[in-house]
């Protein structure tokens, strides 16, 4: 029983060393798309304060790719697995302000009133051990 189960162990491991890593590779990058942003503020417009919905268009960054993830039977560890897990992620942000372009109250524009705003966004991108 012992020889079967080292024997099963031994293919599934020169399988997996047949198949090998050389086309499975890390492909996780920063990348730059533009979103929709809209925020609904206070603002002030003619000498009074207006609630107000602003948007603006912009170019943020995001993290896109895959990155090589694995759960193989463990040899030490029998009946167990190694499990290697990695994510698409930031290593690090930055804090951006922008304009925002145009406000609303309700169907009215309010022309001049272009407020800021904060958001983050990824800086770099890479392949991390995931969070659980």
């Amino acid at each position: 029983m012992a020889q079967m189960v080292y024997n099963s162990l031994a293919t599934i491991m020169i399988f997996l060393l047949l198949r090998g890593g050389h086309s499975l590779v890390d492909n996780c990058e920063t990348k730059e798309i533009e979103i929709n942003i809209v925020r609904s503020l206070t603002v002030q417009f003619a000498g009074s304060p207006r609630n107000a919905v602003c948007v603006a268009n912009v170019l943020v960054n995001e993290c896109d790719g895959m990155c090589v993830s694995r759960v193989t039977p463990s040899v030490s560890q029998f009946p167990g697995f190694d499990k290697i897990c990695k994510c698409c992620s930031e290593t690090s942000l930055i804090s951006r302000e922008i304009t925002l372009t145009e406000c609303r109250d309700g169907h009215q524009i309010l022309d001049g009133v272009h407020p800021t705003t904060f958001f983050s966004q990824p800086a770099n991108c890479a392949c991390q051990p995931c969070q659980n």
